[in-house]
């Protein structure tokens, strides 16, 4: 049996899933998901038939309009896709917080960025954390960061957490630090003030 391979096969698949399965219940049309999902209608409308014959995806006519939605009656989304889903993003949970609770009172913001702040992230991506912490706790928090780094490698996860002071930071964006500047625009906070807050 392929039923991973079937249900799973591509990342667009996936994310088309994903995107259904956050809207239980709710038909789309082919104009509407594509601006959603920024995805171009071609490639998406390839997809949808797919999935619409793998029964993963209910097809409705209105006139000319095709409007489709999960099909949350397949014992392939109740059993797999939806548990999956669950699973992911439970995981993703589980890992922020394992990021945040060491750094307790020590981080004014946690910012998450890179490929898991953008959703890109594959198996073997860096998860990306930036550390922002007074002057005085800065020390404090590198060591925490090392050891943090040196646990999650022990559990087979690539985690690279930056620390900076405060201050340092946005003097750095000021001087329009390519890096500084793209995390400022992409990344997100998980714990404490938004990075833009800081930039002001």
């Amino acid at each position: 049996m392929q039923l991973i391979e079937n249900l799973f096969g591509s990342r667009g698949r996936i994310k088309v899933l994903k995107e259904l399965s956050r809207h239980k219940g709710w038909w789309f049309n082919l104009s509407e998901l594509s601006k959603d999902m920024v995805v171009n209608k071609g490639a998406l409308s390839k997809i949808l038939d797919c999935l619409e014959k793998e029964n993963l995806v209910v097809l409705n006519r209105k006139g000319k309009i095709k409007l489709f939605r999960l099909n949350e009656e397949s014992i392939f989304v109740i059993r797999v896709v939806l548990p999956a889903f669950k699973l992911e993003e439970e995981l993703f949970k589980d890992i922020k917080q394992r990021i945040i609770a060491p750094f307790s009172k020590n981080a004014i913001s946690i910012i998450l960025y890179g490929s898991y702040a953008k959703g890109t992230e594959k198996l073997q991506s860096d998860i990306d954390v930036m550390v922002i912490t007074k002057r005085k706790c800065e020390e404090k928090c590198k060591n925490i960061a090392n050891k943090l780094s040196s646990d999650f490698l022990n559990k087979g996860l690539l985690l690279r957490a930056d620390v900076i002071n405060e201050n340092d930071f946005k003097k750095i964006y000021l001087q329009r630090e390519p890096s500084i500047l793209s995390i400022v625009e992409t990344g997100v906070a998980i714990n404490g003030r938004d990075i833009r807050e800081l930039v002001k």
